[in-house]
């Protein structure tokens, strides 16, 4: 699953790489956007190992989600020998090397609470299919999405919906008793608003 990045946001690579180059094994991090082509833009880090380190993009990647919010957070880590550069000696963009990101196993969403919420993503995003895992960046979502699959929720529901709900990667909705939404959803048997 590929965390999306919207088209008109600048996301602080700079805060990436520097977190990444804070590392005493890391001699060079650099954050790029990379998709097109009809695949989402996502962020792909791009590192070198200090001399006699090794590095693992999957480690490094593990530690950026422990430190940044998941908006922010590298779809891959990748591990470089060297940092392709132009003959002026700038980052060659066309010569990184695309990222293999491996898909995660679809896991259907169960009860209505993810019911719905799967069906409002899937809706809002224009998305075949939402499992109970994905993550709302990965399948394209943005801010303005966000704010839309939100409102849509809490309208349908007769509750308050966090935005920073979505923007934390968590799909279940906090409310004081999550039996009440619970039986809210159950109740509403998942009907959703249309646009």
């Amino acid at each position: 699953v590929v965390p999306a990045i919207e088209r008109d946001q600048t996301i602080g690579g700079g805060e990436i790489d520097a977190r990444l180059g804070s590392r005493a094994d890391v001699a060079y991090a650099v954050t790029v956007p990379r998709g097109g082509n009809g695949t989402p833009h996502c962020l792909v880090s791009y590192v070198t190992a200090t001399a006699g380190a090794s590095l693992s993009g999957d480690e490094l990647r593990a530690s950026l989600k422990r430190s940044l919010p998941a908006y922010m957070v590298p779809a891959a880590v990748v591990v470089l020998d060297e940092i392709p550069l132009t003959p002026t000696g700038k980052l060659d963009r066309s010569r990184l090397p695309e990222p293999v990101i491996a898909p995660r196993g679809f896991r259907a969403p169960s009860g209505p609470a993810e019911s719905a919420v799967a069906h409002v993503f899937q809706d809002v995003l224009g998305v075949p299919r939402v499992g109970a895992d994905d993550d709302f960046f990965a399948l394209g979502g943005d801010s303005l999405t966000a704010s839309v699959v939100t409102a849509r929720l809490g309208a349908e529901l007769g509750v308050r919906v966090p935005l920073r709900s979505v923007f934390d990667g968590e799909i279940a909705l906090v409310v004081d008793d999550r039996d009440d939404i619970r039986a809210l959803f159950e109740q509403h048997q998942v009907r959703l608003l249309t646009p």
